[in-house]
């Protein structure tokens, strides 16, 4: 029987993921599987989407001085110390944005217009331009999170999959977001095989 072991983090804290090195020991594990979107920093996107661009760069920044590590980069060291092979299964962010193009083009000339007018001071239109900008990044980075993360999610379970029937791996452990496992498990187990389970560690 083969298994797939779910184990779900948050991307500001280490709390979830400090617990890989017991559960590769506890479980047996032979392979990490882990979600992270590349490319964000790369400047081509910039021609293609600025605000996108802009708005992912400073949100990678930011999230790199919260948690200066990194959830899945501790995740690799951990797989590396005890010689565990760990695979990166993601999109990348040009992957994402390129899938509908037309769609996150529409929403980066639309959006800033749209809160500027929401917030529009009469007698203080600096305040207004000023709340735009604080505001437009948040809200084009959770549009990013929010179109793509079906089809994000798809995508996992079609590599793990892939990694679980195509490999010789017995027990494989894939750690992602924690607003991806209930997705997660349910495509995979729709996927399911006879000698395949799914499990999320809690």
């Amino acid at each position: 029987m083969k298994k797939i072991y779910l184990l779900g983090t948050e991307h500001h804290t280490l709390k979830y993921v400090k617990r890989v090195t017991t559960i590769i020991k506890r479980y047996n594990i032979e392979c990490i599987l882990y979600e992270t979107v590349k490319g964000i920093n790369k400047k081509e996107l910039f021609s293609i989407l600025p605000l996108y661009y802009i708005s992912l760069y400073v949100y990678s920044y930011l999230l790199k001085s919260i948690n200066k590590i990194g959830d899945f980069n501790y995740v690799i060291s951990s797989a590396k110390r005890l010689s565990i092979p760990s695979y990166r299964i993601d999109l990348t962010i040009k992957d994402v944005l390129t899938s509908k193009k037309w769609l996150y083009f529409l929403l980066q000339t639309i959006t800033p217009s749209i809160i500027f007018f929401t917030f529009t001071n009469i007698n203080r239109p600096f305040i207004s331009l000023i709340i735009t900008v604080m505001i437009t990044p948040i809200f084009l980075v959770g549009s990013v999170a929010l179109i793509s993360i079906n089809q994000r999610n798809r995508n996992f379970a079609k590599k793990i999959i892939k990694y679980t029937t195509s490999k010789k791996y017995t027990n494989i452990l894939f750690v992602c977001g924690k607003y991806h496992l209930k997705s997660v498990k349910k495509l995979l187990t729709k996927q399911e095989r006879d000698n395949i389970s799914v499990e999320i560690i809690t």
